[in-house]
């Protein structure tokens, strides 16, 4: 992905108070990145062909994953708990132009803050980069690990 990224990381929010308005708490567990470090990671994606228009590209990956969760929030809660190493960073990306660093555990505990359905397309990155989710705005949760 990108080297050094604590260099992108900047005090501005990228208006993403919005989003934790009852978990005012969360903010403090996110770094937010600067829009150079979203241009970085969106153009790393796409010019290495891993995400596609709304997918993943599973043909990049040894190991893929697929699954419509359809308004089902607790499959998806219950596949991200299976997570390890829950105290990774991973950074997370929206199609809209904001990306944030924070730990694994802190997003598995508030997913649903971090993704809104039908109008959010989110990508988790590992800090290992050895793994991708995305959900799409069609409530689409999708896995990739091991990228090839």
């Amino acid at each position: 992905m990108i080297d050094n990224l604590d260099k992108y990381v900047t005090s501005e929010n990228l208006d993403m108070n919005w989003r934790f308005e009852d978990k005012k708490e969360v903010l403090t567990q996110i770094k937010s990145f600067d829009q150079k470090a979203y241009d970085l990671i969106w153009d790393k994606l796409f010019n290495d062909n891993i995400v596609g228009k709304f997918t993943l590209n599973k043909d990049r990956f040894k190991t893929f994953e697929e699954k419509d969760f359809n308004d089902d929030y607790s499959w998806t809660t219950k596949r991200l708990l299976e997570f390890e190493n829950r105290e990774d960073e991973v950074i997370l990306i929206w199609e809209t132009g904001q990306a944030i660093l924070t730990d694994l555990q802190t997003f598995i505990d508030n997913w649903e803050v971090f993704y809104c359905p039908s109008s959010d397309d989110l990508l988790i990155i590992n800090s290992k980069r050895d793994w991708i989710i995305y959900l799409a705005h069609y409530e689409c949760f999708q896995f990739g690990q091991g990228i090839g």
